[in-house]
């Protein structure tokens, strides 16, 4: 399944720590009837280093408006660290957020999930890789 449902209340547990191939994880949000859907993309991994301009997303920003009428928001974290009262998080990175009704959810995960794997895809610069352990 490509969307994990998850309820808590806290920030913190809130954004969840995922990776290349992970889900899009669905926790409630201020309404029990509007939830987030959030995912962290790393930008330096095995498979290169990730650099999705802002408006690259803009195709997904516009399906989640008109097709869904959630809210979509990039966070662009240069650095490694804790951010929004959420988790720390070990490396540069994107966190992508939709606020949605929670009865629609999965089926916006459903909808964006291969565009953002798209986008990682064709945004990861193969030639700078991580060097291999020792």
């Amino acid at each position: 399944m490509l969307c994990t449902m998850k309820q808590t209340t806290g920030l913190s547990e809130r954004r969840q720590v995922l990776g290349h191939a992970d889900p899009l994880v669905f926790v409630t949000s201020h309404t029990p009837m509007i939830g987030v859907l959030s995912r962290v993309i790393p930008q330096i991994g095995n498979d290169g280093v990730v650099s999705i301009p802002l408006d690259a997303w803009d195709a997904i920003r516009e399906i989640a408006k008109t097709e869904f009428d959630a809210v979509f928001c990039i966070h662009d974290h240069a650095i490694s660290g804790a951010y929004h009262d959420g988790e720390f998080v070990p490396y540069p990175h994107y966190l992508i957020e939709f606020e949605v009704d929670g009865a629609r959810a999965k089926e916006l995960c459903d909808r964006v999930h291969p565009l953002v794997e798209e986008l990682i895809e064709t945004h990861t610069n193969t030639n700078l890789r991580l060097p291999a352990a020792r």
